[in-house]
């Protein structure tokens, strides 16, 4: 069996310490190291690099010129043209019997339309669903670019065109969702979503890998005397919940007092959040702390109280499930399929954008380490549960494909 993979990570092409390839990285290792098959990962690239064979695995990194990436500045037809010519040449070469595209959100997903190979698409986020809450209550383009001092340069290259951007890869993830042929999916969200969006394409259940840190790194565990440490981890998108955070920090303040710290990290600047909710970071004690690489993802989960998760859309965040394996209490909005990796009591789900019901839940673990330990007790076990075997049931589900298995029911 050969598999062509088309991702936006490199996996452990010229893997380092400090970036081990992450859970497509840990994905791969295992499903090589079971399975007698071929996988070819194909995915571009930041600079010219050969290909590179490492046993059963062959890397394709796919570099697309500057001039032409500039030429695609607002639009992705460019780049997806010549992504998608390049891989054609390799299906021609390689003649891979399946083609799993990982994640609606780039254009890898287009490659159905010019093959008659079974393509699987991976679903990761669903970018539809996603736009229809991109913007927090209170928030528009016009507030945006008031709250940046009607900075033109840094509005539009910020904020205007991300959003432009991000509209326009919606609209070429429903072209990919009208001709894929099956999609992988763990949420009883992104079920109904693709049933929705891919009728015809057939839908299989599959979680993901955890990276080695995570998988590796010891548990959490109750701190008896300790102040109150809240995390959370997150990109730097405008949905992502800051401004609850933000919210829900000045709340605590207000009913639990100073001795706590909340610390986000992905990303360095919450100044717009602050303008929009004109609550100031350090007054409330939440702090912006940066990208941090998988193995301080685990010392952060384990030196913390509560990880907390309150964006106003998302379907599986690597984050959440990394802080349940890790077995730290959970606070996370019940939005997109959230309740379904927090399922069996294994997290706290409260409303999206109930600033009282997260304040209330934060408070009320840090009092209870009965309740807390019992939570993370429950989260480990359900994780354990999820993200253990991912690699055979990748494998089924290629073998079920392959054989043409007369029992799929669309």
């Amino acid at each position: 069996m050969k598999i062509l993979w088309l991702c936006g990570n490199p996996g452990l092409f010229r893997a380092t310490s400090l970036a081990d390839g992450g859970w497509i990285g840990a994905l791969q290792t295992e499903f090589i190291h079971k399975y007698n098959v071929q996988l070819i990962n194909v995915f571009e690239y930041y600079q010219k690099a050969d290909i590179q064979t490492d046993g059963n695995i062959t890397y394709y990194p796919i570099y697309i010129e500057k001039k032409d990436k500039l030429l695609d500045k607002f639009y992705h037809k460019v780049v997806d043209k010549i992504f998608i010519s390049k891989v054609l040449e390799i299906i021609h070469k390689e003649k891979p019997n399946i083609i799993q595209c990982w994640g609606s959100e780039l254009g890898y997903g287009l490659i159905s339309y010019y093959t008659n190979i079974p393509v699987i698409l991976h679903i990761q986020g669903l970018l539809n669903p996603y736009l229809d809450a991109y913007f927090p209550p209170n928030y528009n383009l016009f507030n945006i670019w008031r709250a940046t001092n009607y900075n033109v340069l840094k509005f539009l290259k910020q904020y205007y065109r991300p959003y432009l951007v991000f509209k326009q890869n919606a609209k070429r993830e429903k072209k990919i969702l009208q001709k894929i042929n099956y999609v992988l999916g763990r949420t009883e969200w992104d079920y109904a979503c693709s049933k929705l969006l891919a009728p015809e394409s057939i839908y299989f259940y599959c979680s993901e890998s955890l990276s080695c840190a995570i998988r590796n790194s010891a548990k959490w565990m109750w701190k008896e005397s300790h102040r109150l440490i809240i995390c959370s981890i997150m990109s730097n998108a405008i949905y992502k919940g800051v401004d609850v955070i933000l919210r829900t920090a000045q709340l605590i303040k207000a009913n639990y007092g100073i001795d706590y710290e909340w610390n986000i990290y992905g990303i360095e600047d919450i100044s717009l959040h602050e303008k929009l909710t004109n609550i100031n970071g350090a007054s409330v004690n939440v702090c912006a702390k940066g990208r941090i690489n998988a193995s301080k993802v685990a010392e952060v989960l384990r030196v913390s109280d509560i990880y907390c998760h309150l964006a106003y859309i998302e379907n599986s965040p690597n984050s959440v499930c990394e802080a349940q394996y890790i077995g730290i209490p959970i606070v996370a909005a019940m939005v997109g399929g959230v309740d379904t990796i927090l399922k069996n009591n294994s997290g706290i789900l409260v409303p999206a954008n109930d600033i009282y019901r997260t304040a209330q839940s934060i408070i009320s673990l840090k009092l209870n380490k009965t309740y807390s330990e019992k939570l993370s007790k429950a989260e480990q076990n359900e994780a354990y549960r999820r993200h253990n075997g991912v690699e055979q049931q990748i494998k089924e589900i290629y073998d079920r494909i392959l054989s043409n298995n007369s029992s799929l029911q669309k």
